[in-house]
């Protein structure tokens, strides 16, 4: 796998980040929540708070917005990842309906407007 701090390994610019997200898999919807650290757009760098196991395919939920990017798991080291985006669903609404998990997950953790 590829050295995810190796500059010569980007075929595109990332811009730096601090975003929210959370990680999908499974058939029962395990999550993780991590920070996506660096986006571009073909992937994310992200950051988990310990060292998991992911498996090479996978639901990225970015926390402010009502997508979820299936994606593809392209190295892990430690407790950074390097994720391939691959297709963006929208959440709100849901237009297939085997996204219902995923839309439950995102308003779980979506941030709360503050009301006056």
């Amino acid at each position: 796998m590829a050295n995810p701090e190796s500059k010569e390994n980007r075929r595109v610019g990332r811009r730096r980040t601090l975003l929210g997200a959370t990680l999908v898999y499974g058939a029962n919807l395990l999550t993780v929540d991590c920070m996506i650290r660096d986006w571009s757009d073909r992937g994310v760098r992200i950051e988990l708070p310990t060292v998991v196991l992911l498996p090479e395919r996978l639901w990225m939920i970015e926390h402010r917005m009502a997508l979820a990017h299936e994606a593809k798991l392209v190295w892990h080291r430690g407790n950074l990842a390097g994720l391939e985006l691959l297709v963006s669903r929208n959440l709100d609404p849901p237009t297939d309906p085997n996204l219902r998990g995923l839309r439950r997950i995102w308003m779980e953790k979506a941030p709360r407007v503050k009301q006056p």
